[in-house]
């Protein structure tokens, strides 16, 4: 009977109903609590489930009772990727792979942590040993172009992105970097695309991922009415997939504004900090996504005062800590050891990368709602507040699956709301902090580049170093949306990219009118 209900547990399992086998799962292990079998699926469904903390314990109970077990590694090696702490992560996928030499899956975990920390050859050497072990596994060939993708090398990052699909043809992702890499045809894919969304039955956003190849491979070919058909029906597609109020996100940004006032700021401001000492200067670099984030850390990473960072969750996860202890938007309820908290843990966080120099870039557009808390834990921070055209900012976040909690961003009305609440909120950073913030607008970086990179240099009080300019130089690995762009060097072609599509996004266009 039991073995029936765990077949049961595993077929739930399998088809997505994740919650109800690891229910199964818990009831199971009530009367056997030793049975290992049984423990590493619920840790893997629970880990499925993000419910982090019961995934950790089971597998810790698995490693008491076989402590050779690579898989309850693996699992508690991605607890801790989650939790922030990579280098601990990376101690447990070194153990599973020591235990299982032979584990292709313990590779690729291994690797996206590597990716993590800016250690991308190393990364690409395990990824490479993962399909020498697993020749037919497609997501370490996924894997692999990503990392060759974000490295610039796109040739062979399509390569390996095609070995995916000719492993997985019906996988949404594979079809999505495929095409936004520029690796899609029109004539000889958008066939196997149409099968490969057919097959997507009961599964929204995997159709969706499918949709937006077809976009970015209509695009491409300048049929751009077919393009923006595709491109509405995968943001209603991915929409539908979970539920959202911009309200919440208006309401939050409004108390942000209420509680950080002047005065708060200027009273909670210190001018020495003990975790401080060990660390560079931060320098943020913040506003929407597709605002030119990227680009501007290209142009002040190349410095050779500066570390590229990219997009660093430390200061959310830091700031979620805090949070969890207090009204979840009221800062005025923190106390002054909350905010050095929130320091203490970023610190920590960049000591755990081992982040080096004397200044150092933190890119994460959305720490644009902790100007106030930077300020206040922070006091040697440079913030660098990215702008851009907001019809190109909008449209640049419906054309891409951002992940992650950016849910305004699939459905036209509700991203004009957000984008004014974000507005809202710089303007009131930029009263109450005058001149620490300094913006930058996209088109004047793309039209007079040397300009606008003295002019941040000499806000971050850095001297000019010539080879800021010379993007191509730059061998950082690039994850984020941008990483095709930024690899073309500085180019004009992507100002006004919204007027292509001016009759599909009215509601855009007059909704920020």
């Amino acid at each position: 009977m039991q073995s029936q209900e765990i077949q049961q547990a595993a077929a739930l399992q399998n088809t997505g109903r994740v919650s109800e086998a690891l229910a199964i799962y818990r009831r199971l292990l009530k009367k056997q609590k030793r049975n290992a079998d049984l423990l590493i699926r619920a840790s893997l469904a629970a880990l499925n489930l993000e419910e982090y903390d019961e995934a950790k314990s089971y597998g810790l109970r698995v490693l008491k009772l076989h402590p050779k077990a690579a898989v309850a590694h693996n699992v508690i090696g991605i607890v801790e990727k989650f939790s922030g702490r990579p280098n601990v992560a990376l101690k447990r996928f070194d153990k599973a792979i020591a235990l299982a030499p032979d584990d292709a899956q313990s590779r690729l975990n291994t690797a996206e942590i590597l990716n993590e920390l800016n250690r991308s050859s190393e990364a690409i050497h395990h990824l490479e040993e993962a399909i020498r072990l697993a020749p037919h596994m497609a997501m370490a060939h996924f894997m692999l172009g990503h990392a060759l993708q974000a490295r610039g090398d796109f040739p062979a990052a399509i390569l390996k992105y095609r070995e995916a699909i000719s492993i997985e043809p019906h996988n949404g992702e594979f079809w999505k970097a495929l095409a936004y890499a520029n690796g899609t045809d029109l004539e000889k894919d958008m066939e196997p695309m149409r099968s490969a969304a057919k097959a997507q039955i009961g599964m929204p956003r995997e159709k969706a991922k499918v949709l937006f190849a077809q976009f970015a491979t209509l695009e491409r070919a300048k049929a751009y009415e077919r393009a923006f058909a595709a491109l509405d029906e995968a943001n209603t597609l991915y929409r539908s997939s979970f539920s959202y109020d911009v309200s919440n996100d208006e309401k939050f940004m409004a108390q942000l504004a209420k509680t950080f006032s002047h005065d708060l700021l200027e009273r909670h401001a210190e001018t020495f900090l003990s975790y401080e000492k060990d660390m560079g200067v931060p320098i943020f670099i913040v506003g929407m996504p597709r605002s030119g984030t990227t680009l501007v850390e290209q142009l002040i990473g190349n410095h050779p005062k500066v570390t590229q960072c990219g997009e660093l969750r430390l200061l959310n996860s830091a700031v979620t800590k805090v949070r969890s202890h207090h009204d979840s938007a009221n800062a005025s309820t923190w106390k002054r050891q909350d905010v050095q908290r929130v320091g203490a843990d970023y610190a920590n966080g960049l000591h755990e990368r081992d982040v080096q120099g004397e200044y150092f870039t933190d890119k994460m557009p959305h720490n644009f709602l902790y100007l106030g808390l930077i300020r206040m834990a922070f006091p040697k921070a440079r913030i660098i507040h990215c702008r851009r055209n907001p019809i190109d900012v909008c449209l640049g976040i419906y054309r891409q699956i951002l992940g992650g909690s950016h849910h305004y961003a699939y459905d036209q009305r509700t991203l004009v709301r957000y984008y004014h609440a974000y507005e809202r909120l710089m303007a009131h950073w930029q009263r109450v902090m005058g001149g620490r913030i300094l913006d930058v607008h996209y088109e004047d970086v793309v039209e007079q580049p040397e300009k606008e990179a003295r002019r941040m240099l000499s806000f971050c009080e850095l001297p000019w170093a010539q080879e800021c300019l010379d993007l191509q130089a730059n061998t950082n690995a690039v994850f984020t949306a941008s990483s095709a762009q930024v690899r073309q060097g500085i180019h004009k072609r992507y100002l006004n990219r919204w007027k292509r599509y001016e009759p599909y996004i009215e509601t855009i266009i007059q909704g920020l009118a």
